[in-house]
């Protein structure tokens, strides 16, 4: 089945087209971006609400380096980046590896961290050389200052105040104060240039800095050594339960509780509930983390072992509370997981194709389990999957391989409590002069970044359930890459010529839009292309310059029945010979389509369903008609296992198959009857 969306209560609807959006200041309505045909970009998406969203790009094979980052908003804008920290910057193009091997980003609020994989985290820093003026028992017994820069240290804790060094700050203001400070040892600061940065958006630009990350106020490399991710690569970032985790190899630390950037225990004579939480996988052999993902209020971690852990606690999470425990065992690729309502899934690579698995928590059995939601339909998805993304609005997941850049692979479900009633696999095919990059959903709406034939990159974003109707029009138009656009009538040639904003040599349909009154949605022929140029030049026979038409491209909303069986009243299969007679076609809001009959070894019949003129009054020439609610009834005459059938609707117009019924003969086999 392609280009079709099935929400439950309305039928198998042509799925709505793509809508072109025009970047502005650029020559073809592209994306001002450097270097768009390198194959080594990463993407990011934000979404902060629904005036702050983003597509940011990172690529460290861009020749000048102030375009590691670039930005972009949702209409094509392109937004300053600042690099506040050269550190920062040479973070992010650390190593040779394609950045999108490398990369990872997180969003929390205005903040975007940027983790790169290669560098090893390590320890930074040499000893103060602090001058102890006062060596006290705690806190309390520090004197009031007489100047600034006069060191203290206490060997006990005092209420608020740990035990630690001290320094005296704003003498003469009221009151002075002790401010602790960095314990005196070696190597007790976090290298920053060895860990996640950060990217900010301040309302009109972004600005890359590193993170200034606490330093070790208690102990040595002895007492507080600090976290067991240093002296290992990152592998993933995430925020969960009020800490700051970092995962690589088989290790996994967080921050304090609260505390975000802080990676040392605070006191190393008194465990606190607040301290980081540092744990090592364990199992009979080795699981490197791949992803994080906080899950049912646990933090899941995924691994390259065929080993999934869960890390949970029964109340607060705590050092003391912490329990990792393995969930699952299962072959996970690595391509980050996605999260939609209550369930978790995650994609296993075959060499032939992909199997997707459905990760959630069965309460009858206690236990987390794992459901193979590809099992029906194995074999459909190609291997390499590079992304899969989920509509937590629409119940929807959407898989993109690379092995079809032009593909998306859609999942639809239904769920009526813990039922899920709908399970439905489909493709959502474009043109094949395009490769999906990235996507992204918002709400209703699916963005798309591709990259055309011309090693351009454009956005483009339709909607993902039934599409509105645009006030005058009688249907909304299944077209891809759709624009608006006025036409320049030549009496001379006696054609109308319309020129769109980017080139495009498969655009292949011009509807008249609702400007046109009773003719809007009619469809006008293409005499001719021209996209030689840096835009695509329609012209068309006739004057049809009076008001603006939608442009765009064709594509085919196709139906292929399954096999029909004859089935006892326990629903088994009942072995015999069904031929098929006649069959009829239930739609709703449908204007033209084909019925396409292949009996096996013969040539394909088609025929065309067209809605019916009768009773509709003074109906022009030409004017688009949409049946609101019908049936088309149309012969078979072949076996029901040897004859697929079609419905295929490859016209702008929008098409809802609600049902099929077929009436036919059926002999049954014959049993053999043992004594």
């Amino acid at each position: 089945m392609d280009n079709a969306i099935l929400p439950i209560f309305n039928g198998n609807e042509k799925r709505p087209g793509t809508q072109y959006i025009q970047a502005p200041l650029t020559s073809l309505g592209q994306l001002d971006a450097t270097n768009p045909t390198s194959n080594s970009q990463f993407f990011h998406w934000i979404d902060r609400d629904d005036t702050e969203r983003f597509l940011i790009t990172i690529d460290d094979s861009r020749s000048s380096s102030a375009d590691y980052i670039e930005a972009f908003g949702l209409d094509g804008t392109k937004y300053t980046v600042n690099y506040d920290s050269t550190d920062a910057r040479d973070y992010v193009a650390f190593d040779t590896v394609a950045q999108d091997q490398k990369t990872v980003a997180v969003t929390i609020a205005d903040s975007t961290f940027i983790l790169n994989q290669r560098p090893i985290v390590a320890l930074t820093g040499t000893a103060p050389g602090y001058t102890i003026t006062h060596d006290v028992t705690s806190w309390a017994d520090l004197p009031s200052p007489s100047s600034n820069g006069i060191y203290g240290r206490t060997s006990s804790d005092y209420p608020g105040h740990p035990a630690g060094i001290y320094v005296s700050q704003n003498v003469g203001g009221d009151p002075p104060y002790w401010v602790r400070v960095t314990t005196d040892a070696d190597n007790s600061e976090m290298d920053a240039t060895t860990l996640p940065v950060k990217l900010t958006f301040d309302g009109t630009d972004f600005h890359l800095d590193q993170i200034t990350w606490n330093t070790r106020l208690s102990g040595d490399s002895e007492t507080n050594p600090g976290p067991s991710i240093v002296g290992h690569r990152v592998e993933d970032i995430i925020f969960h339960r009020n800490r700051f985790w970092l995962a690589g190899d088989e290790q996994i630390v967080s921050s304090q509780a609260g505390d975000l950037f802080n990676l040392w225990v605070d006191n190393y004579a008194v465990a606190t509930d607040a301290d980081p939480i540092d744990q090592q996988l364990s199992g009979n052999s080795v699981n490197n983390i791949t992803h994080l993902l906080g899950f049912n209020k646990a933090l899941i971690v995924m691994t390259d072992g065929a080993q999934q852990y869960e890390i949970r606690s029964q109340d607060v999470l705590t050092p003391s509370s912490v329990n990792v425990t393995p969930s699952t065992a299962y072959s996970v690729a690595d391509i980050r997981p996605v999260i939609l309502g209550n369930q978790l899934y995650f994609v296993t690579d075959h060499s032939k194709y992909t199997s997707i698995w459905e990760y959630y928590y069965d309460y009858e059995a206690a236990n987390t389990v794992a459901t193979l939601i590809t099992a029906h339909a194995q074999g459909y998805i190609p291997p390499n999957v590079t992304l899969i993304k989920g509509s937590p609005n629409n119940d929807m997941l959407f898989v993109l391989s690379s092995d079809e850049p032009n593909v998306l692979y859609v999942y639809q479900m239904f769920w009526t409590g813990d039922e899920k009633v709908q399970d439905a696999w489909f493709r959502w095919v474009f043109d094949d002069s395009l490769e999906i990059l990235s996507f992204h959903i918002y709400e209703n709406e699916l963005y798309l970044l591709v990259r055309y034939n011309d090693g351009l990159l454009y956005l483009e974003k339709m909607f993902i359930v039934s599409p509105p109707v645009p006030d005058g029009m009688p249907y909304a138009p299944r077209m891809d890459r759709v624009e608006s656009v006025s036409g320049t009538y030549s009496p001379s040639t006696q054609k109308t010529t319309f020129t769109l904003s980017y080139n495009d040599s498969t655009i292949d349909e011009v509807v008249l839009g609702p400007d046109w009154g009773d003719r809007a949605g009619m469809r006008v022929a293409i005499h001719s292309n021209d996209s030689t140029g840096t835009t695509t030049v329609l012209e068309v026979f006739g004057d049809w310059s009076a008001n603006a038409v939608y442009a765009g491209r064709n594509y085919e909303h196709k139906v292929t029945l399954s096999q029909q069986y004859v089935k006892d009243e326990n629903g088994t299969v009942v072995e015999g010979n069904l031929q098929l007679r006649n069959m009829t076609v239930y739609h709703r809001d449908t204007g033209t389509y084909n019925v396409v009959i292949t009996p096996y070894g013969r040539s394909p019949i088609t025929r065309v369903f067209t809605p019916s003129v009768l009773g509709r009054g003074n109906t022009l020439l030409g004017q688009v008609l949409i049946e609101e609610e019908g049936e088309y009834y149309t012969k078979i005459m072949g076996a029901a296992g040897d004859t697929t059938i079609d419905l295929i609707n490859d016209t702008p117009l929008p098409s809802t198959f609600t049902g099929v019924e077929f009436i036919g003969t059926f002999i049954q086999a014959r049993r053999n009857i043992s004594k």
